[in-house]
């Protein structure tokens, strides 16, 4: 059996076409292949909702916002006591998750990337060709078990308008995903240890409703001219976080 997995529906506001049927195919993923417990928040965060899951996935929030000063205390303490909390941009209202998010350094914000896709990671290959470009991400970028030796993830297709958005971390946090900004690397996805848990920030949502097509064409990614890794970053960081559970379960 995998790991439990908790999402948040009551803070879900869907802004994809058909939401319910495309993001579940994202959850459909983790029940099927990884063999996660998938369940369902439906109201406010309590520990009873929370004692027994290893993983609460907050996506896409936009309803039921700001989280109280009771939820965000609770939740705080889930996460040291070794509970992992990933959570995706906002659809709306950035400023209402800030209640939650100053808690742990993070902040969501409504500055939309250039470029489709961010880059997790810089390879050999990349600083040859673009040496002045692709050090401005080696300064930011950290060397990180799932991010180590990727190139890029793409919130949408090249031709669409979908674009990544870019947090603010503190120096608390390993940037794992980066997009240049005025000519500057800033952060788009981040993780970091709070107490004995981990904390995921992502500032996309496109790539979990777009499953199904990036997860079908998986193969693409292991060929030496592609240049996007998405269904190679998911796993690396459920890997990351089983192995890192695992660990601090002593299994």
């Amino acid at each position: 059996m995998g790991l439990t997995f908790l999402f948040d529906k009551f803070r879900y506001k869907p802004v994809a076409r058909e939401p319910a049927s495309f993001f579940g195919d994202f959850l459909m993923w983790l029940n099927e292949e990884l063999d996660y417990e998938v369940g369902y928040l439906n109201g406010k965060i309590a520990m009873d909702d929370l004692i027994d899951w290893d993983i609460l996935f907050v996506f896409s929030p936009g309803e039921n916002l700001p989280y109280s000063c009771e939820e965000v205390n609770v939740l705080s303490s889930w996460i040291e006591n070794g509970g992992v909390l990933i959570i995706t941009r906002p659809v709306k209202g950035y400023e209402k998750l800030d209640n939650l998010t100053e808690r742990f350094g993070l902040k969501f914000t409504n500055e939309k990337a250039n470029s489709y896709a961010f880059f997790a990671g810089v390879t050999d290959k990349l600083m040859e060709a673009d040496p002045e470009r692709f050090s401005k991400y080696k300064k930011i970028l950290a060397d990180h078990p799932i991010n180590r030796g990727l190139k890029a993830v793409a919130e949408g297709p090249p031709k669409s308008n979908l674009r990544p958005f870019f947090i603010e971390v503190s120096n608390d946090w390993d940037v794992i995903g980066a997009c240049l900004k005025n000519n500057e690397a800033k952060p788009v996805a981040a993780i970091r240890n709070y107490g004995k848990g981990l904390i995921i920030a992502l500032g996309i949502i496109y790539l979990f409703y777009m499953w199904d097509f990036w997860f079908k064409n998986e193969s693409l990614e292991k060929k030496e001219d592609t240049f996007i890794s998405n269904v190679t970053f998911i796993r690396r960081m459920f890997n990351f976080i089983e192995n890192y559970i695992k660990n601090r379960k002593g299994k």
